[in-house]
């Protein structure tokens, strides 16, 4: 995991999810690339800039230039705190069409709520996760450090959340604390992974770990998912996202719509 995407509301403002991806590309010794993307009006047009790659679309002479000076800073700032590489796009199209193009070749991307329209957010934030190849970490406001020293892993024996816990597998190196949540309905399991050990898999992996079970409505799955990382005072809550992006249709489940629209700590989402 080395190549880091985010997702850049203003690209005068580095913000939260812009600290965020810097510090956790840094973390990975990975490269990162920032793009900030605008509704379609036309084929996106090249701007070379220096330190950084910069794409535009329509704007003016003016706001092209300032943005390419923006762009220089951000890659001299986020270079200096580590990154390997830093590239910087503006980008036209839906949010959800263009990081799934640009998850082909990342790793890891980090977006954030935006916060002036939270409803409309969560089903942007929803289209991302289950439309990417890469999994997702959504960063709440005024989180701009990517702390790891305890990782909560989201574990109800489905293909689900195994998926998501495999590919946070290079997060969870650099965790001090590996906390599983275990929850669901031991009965009847969505999506079971048949013959599938847990404890075993992560120990196979050299990862020592905690365990805690949760228990609750399945309606509330979110909420007791969030209130348990907190107690155990995570820095980051690792589930598998469930959901379907099929034309017009797009459907969530209720835990995964939950931590969309409110979690106060970083969440790793894979589809």
């Amino acid at each position: 995991m080395r190549d880091v995407l985010v997702c850049v509301r203003d690209p005068a403002k580095w913000g939260h999810a812009g600290a965020y991806a810097t510090d956790i590309a840094a973390r990975l010794g990975g490269t990162l690339t920032g793009v900030c993307i605008e509704p379609a009006s036309q084929t996106p047009l090249a701007v070379p800039g220096a330190g950084a790659d910069v794409a535009v679309g329509t704007m003016t002479a003016r706001q092209r230039s300032g943005n390419v000076r923006a762009a220089e800073g951000l890659a001299a700032w986020a270079n200096a705190m580590g990154t390997k590489q830093t590239a910087w796009h503006e980008m036209e199209g839906s949010m959800a069409d263009v990081l799934a193009r640009m998850s082909a070749w990342h790793d890891l991307i980090v977006v954030d709520r935006d916060m002036h329209d939270p409803a409309a957010s969560v089903h942007e934030l929803g289209e991302v996760v289950v439309s990417s190849r890469a999994p997702v970490i959504l960063v709440p406001p005024r989180r701009r450090e990517a702390l790891l020293d305890c990782i909560a892993l989201a574990w109800n024996r489905s293909e689900e959340s195994l998926a998501a816990i495999h590919a946070a597998r290079p997060l969870l190196a650099h965790a001090k604390r590996i906390v599983v949540l275990e929850g669901g309905d031991a009965e009847q399991p969505l999506n079971e992974v048949p013959g599938f050990e847990l404890a075993r898999y992560l120990a196979w992996q050299g990862f020592t770990v905690e365990h805690d079970t949760i228990r609750g409505e399945s309606s509330q799955a979110g909420d007791l998912l969030i209130h348990a990382a907190r107690r155990h005072r995570a820095d980051l809550l690792v589930m598998g996202a469930y959901g379907r992006s099929r034309l017009s249709e797009w459907v969530l489940g209720g835990a995964t719509r939950s931590v969309l629209f409110d979690a106060p700590l970083p969440v790793f989402l894979k589809h």
